[in-house]
């Protein structure tokens, strides 16, 4: 038997989230309009929550949610596919095929809450549509969920606590979080600085940032403090 994908749609303009499906799709379920905010559950058995007020429909491969103001969209589709291009590919596919939206960058995520590897992709629109679109690819062994947004921009900033809602609630099936009640921390050692100095390198190289300081306190004691990279790009002055 099918499950229901449940997805937030927003009308003309909104944001999506592709998922791909069963076999045997469920069939076509009228627009509602949900009275609280209402955890639900994709196809593929991950989870999300859904605002209140927001209407849920669902249909063969994708769940659609829309805000009160009916003029933004948010879809939600699973899809099989061998990296984060050809899964967004699929989703603009199985969300609306017409759509040819011009591509301006597409920027890897770090992986998170139970996903393994996540893609971001914005799209450019013309000053005359005021919309807000992009994507997001995230993967959970071999499947990807798909996000992609299509919001008319007042909607978009005046329910974008609702769309943080849903994509910040996405989970993965079998996603449990770590808790860390009544563990106690490893010490701050010079194995865990290199990996934690590196990762704010990593963090530099990603979105060209030109310096860092960087102090690190374990226990009440400082254990690190220096500088990566430098004050301005294109000049000697390193970061002390």
């Amino acid at each position: 038997p099918m499950r229901y994908v449940i997805v937030r749609f927003f009308s003309t303009l909104g944001l999506v989230l592709a998922i791909g499906f069963a076999d045997h799709a469920p069939p076509a379920r009228a627009a509602e309009a949900l009275g609280a905010d209402t955890q639900l559950r994709k196809t593929d058995g991950a989870t999300f929550t859904a605002p209140a007020g927001w209407s849920v429909s669902a249909a063969a491969n994708k769940t659609v949610l829309e805000p009160p103001e009916g003029d933004s969209h948010l879809a939600l589709l699973d899809v099989r596919a061998a990296d984060a291009d050809a899964a967004v590919a699929a989703g603009w596919a199985g969300y609306r095929a017409e759509a040819h939206r011009p591509l301006r960058v597409a920027t890897p995520q770090a992986p998170y809450n139970g996903w393994e590897e996540r893609r971001l992709y914005s799209y450019e629109t013309s000053p005359n549509e005021k919309a807000v679109v992009y994507a997001l690819a995230w993967r959970a062994g071999q499947d990807w969920s798909v996000v992609i947004v299509e919001a008319a921009l007042a909607t978009f900033e005046k329910r974008n606590a609702a769309f943080s809602l849903v994509i910040g609630s996405l989970r993965p099936k079998g996603y449990q979080r770590e808790l860390f009640t009544d563990r106690k921390a490893h010490p701050l050692d010079a194995e865990r600085i290199a990996v934690l100095t590196e990762f704010a390198r990593n963090v530099m190289q990603q979105f060209d940032i030109p310096g860092v300081g960087l102090s690190l306190i374990d226990g009440g004691k400082v254990v690190f403090e220096g500088g990566l990279g430098v004050k301005t790009l294109g000049r000697p002055d390193p970061v002390d």
